[in-house]
């Protein structure tokens, strides 16, 4: 079958990497037949819709997942044409509406009459027709680009507000160095971290990454150096009412002296990038380098490590031999600050 994701925009690389995270988490084969910035078509011989559903519930950079119905030139009589032309039986069941998503905005004002009107041929094509815009069985969704226009039937799209209470501000342990909920869900995925198993973050800070971790089933194990820190996880985790989670007294540099040799599943963390909290940029890389010997010692071989680190510092400047690059993207936080995350794999 082929599915077709439309990403929420913030970076593409990374909103790819984590949809081929994803896939692989669900032990379903991924091949890319198409793609421009905020689109992807995806033909997985294994995959179903309810697999796709669940995956896309896990996501932090999908804003709609679809199964692939046809694409056209991007030309609205042609649209209309292969409308008519389509057998919407093998794909609609009543009740059903049409949404028109125009990336372009050039239809903008004739998106509701060009709904009603594309609606009509999967009228005339069903025995029982009925439409129903808030609560239908099936959704098609029409996706107009410069280039192209898409036509596909939904399967999940991004609830409005789904990270808002987790938000640093919503959080009774506050810091302003806090990450997102939105990135610190992108970090676990990207690091491959599955349910029921381990997710280090060695640099926990106030928990925003094993916090979403531990709401996705793993057994979070939050570690940091400042025993503060560990205590603001512990009234955030509590708020929450995660269970199952481990804090602990660690430095980062010297995981091996916390953890067994190949023990942990996953690594997802934001170390600190504060030139604030070091005396110079070579301090940082020093810091980093040997937190990722350290990791490379715990960290099961094969498994994965997602990291962010200031996009000025080069990734081959800090990465051992013990690991492998597999993705790469940068994050715009704000004017004066993009982040780089990189993704790892142990050899």
């Amino acid at each position: 079958m082929k599915f077709l994701f439309y990403f929420s925009g913030e970076s593409p690389a990374l909103a790819l990497a984590e949809l081929r995270a994803l896939f692989e988490l669900s032990g379903l084969d991924f091949h890319i037949r198409e793609q421009s910035a905020r689109i992807v078509i995806i033909e997985s011989k294994k995959a179903d819709e309810a697999q796709i559903k669940k995956l896309s519930e896990r996501s932090a950079l999908l804003r709609l997942s679809t199964s692939f119905i046809f694409s056209t030139r991007a030309d609205l009589k042609g649209l209309k044409k292969k409308f008519e032309e389509t057998k919407w039986f093998e794909f609609v069941t009543s009740p059903f509406c049409v949404r028109v998503l125009d990336l372009t905005k050039k239809y903008k004002a004739k998106t509701p009459s060009l709904q009603a009107e594309l609606a009509g041929p999967i009228w005339r094509a069903l025995k029982k027709p009925s439409v129903d815009l808030k609560h239908p069985k099936t959704t098609i969704y029409v996706i107009l680009t410069k280039s192209k226009f898409y036509v596909t039937k939904l399967i999940w799209t991004e609830p409005r507000g789904r990270f808002k209470a987790r938000q640093p501000s919503a959080k009774p342990a506050f810091h302003p160095t806090a990450l997102k909920p939105k990135l610190a869900r992108l970090l676990v995925n990207l690091a491959r971290a599955r349910k029921g198993t381990s997710l280090l973050d060695p640099f926990c800070g106030t928990g925003s990454i094993p916090l979403e971790a531990a709401l996705i089933g793993c057994r979070a194990i939050a570690t940091d150096i400042d025993p503060r820190m560990l205590a603001r996880s512990k009234r955030n985790f509590d708020f929450f009412k995660v269970k199952g989670y481990k804090l602990q007294q660690v430095d980062a540099t010297l995981l091996q002296e916390a953890f067994p040799r190949d023990s942990i599943d996953a690594i997802a963390t934001d170390p600190p990038y504060r030139r604030a909290s070091f005396a110079s940029e070579k301090d940082l890389q020093v810091l980093y380098s040997k937190f990722l010997k350290s990791a490379s010692i715990v960290l099961k071989p094969g498994a994965y490590l997602s990291l962010m680190i200031p996009a000025h510092i080069k990734p081959t400047s800090i990465i051992s031999r013990q690991f492998k690059c597999v993705a790469a993207g940068t994050w715009y936080v704000h004017r004066a600050l993009t982040r780089r995350i990189i993704v790892l794999r142990k050899r």
